[in-house]
């Protein structure tokens, strides 16, 4: 369950693709996964996001360099 993304890479390299469910039961179900999800979730601002360490850095940076491969 998630999103697609109109994005060259979504459409063609991730073979994403979409599901359409009817069902009330279902959507309450998920809805209530949703808003469980968002209560154990935890903010990260900008500012916190500026201060990540070193490594954390370094990886973002490979996790780019490799993201056509991944």
């Amino acid at each position: 369950i998630g999103s697609s993304n109109l994005d060259y890479r979504s459409l063609w390299l991730n073979a994403e693709c979409n599901l359409l469910v009817i069902d009330q039961g279902y959507g309450k179900t998920l809805e209530a996964t949703f808003a469980e999800d968002a209560t154990n979730s935890i903010e990260v601002t900008a500012a916190q996001w500026a201060t990540r360490t070193l490594a954390h850095r370094l990886l973002d940076r490979l996790a780019r360099a490799l993201r056509w491969g991944l």
